[in-house]
């Protein structure tokens, strides 16, 4: 199903916008801004990989680790997703999980 160009163009503005409060640290910012996002773009591995990261800036552990594993999902072959991931299971105490996410990010 093709999204009417309305709701692409506000997924589009609202994934810049997520992205540059991301990159000035402002991270719940980014998480509004990323969210709505991918409401509107649900099927977009990046927004989902950013809005994990945006979630590890305000400690939401459980959310970043969903956001990643939605956009491994998507779009399996990210390395650097694969590692953030593990780097979240580890500080988690997964270490099999993680163990098992860094080997991914390797291959």
């Amino acid at each position: 199903m093709q999204l009417p160009n309305r709701a692409l163009s506000e997924g589009k503005e609202k994934y810049s916008e997520g992205l540059g409060q991301l990159n000035r640290g402002c991270c719940l910012e980014a998480v509004d801004a990323l969210s709505r996002a991918a409401e509107l773009l649900k099927d977009d591995a990046d927004i989902w990989a950013h809005l994990g990261v945006a979630f590890v800036g305000i400690d939401q552990s459980l959310k970043a680790r969903a956001c990643f594993e939605r956009s491994l999902a998507l779009s399996p072959g990210r390395p650097l997703i694969w590692n953030n991931l593990g780097v979240l299971l580890l500080h988690a105490g997964e270490t099999e999980g993680a163990h098992h996410a860094f080997q991914r990010a390797l291959a």
